[in-house]
């Protein structure tokens, strides 16, 4: 899955001031009343952006998206995920 997409959210990792300019600006998106303690267990702003960044770009819908999180090895690797989670799975939507 190595690819621009994958290229290009590694460099966040990498560089800390894109780092910190991205999640600034996730940050400032989120709605004033929205509490950040609560939605999916596991979603932190690394994986929204993961995930809504590889959906737009490789036009999948959640049900694909899904199904490559919880078994797509890379696509794990992006979101965080060590060897040892890899019973680590995304709840359905429904």
């Amino acid at each position: 899955m190595r690819s621009q997409i994958t290229d290009g959210l590694a460099a966040h990792l990498l560089y800390r001031e894109i780092r910190e300019e991205v999640f600034a600006i996730l940050e400032d998106i989120i709605p004033e009343k929205t509490n950040k303690n609560n939605g999916r267990l596991g979603m932190d702003l690394w994986n929204i952006l993961v995930l809504g960044t590889i959906r737009l770009n490789c036009d999948w819908d959640y049900d694909k998206l899904r199904e490559m999180a919880d078994n797509h090895r890379t696509l794990r690797q992006m979101l965080g995920h060590g060897i040892e989670e890899d019973d680590k799975r995304y709840p359905s939507r429904r």
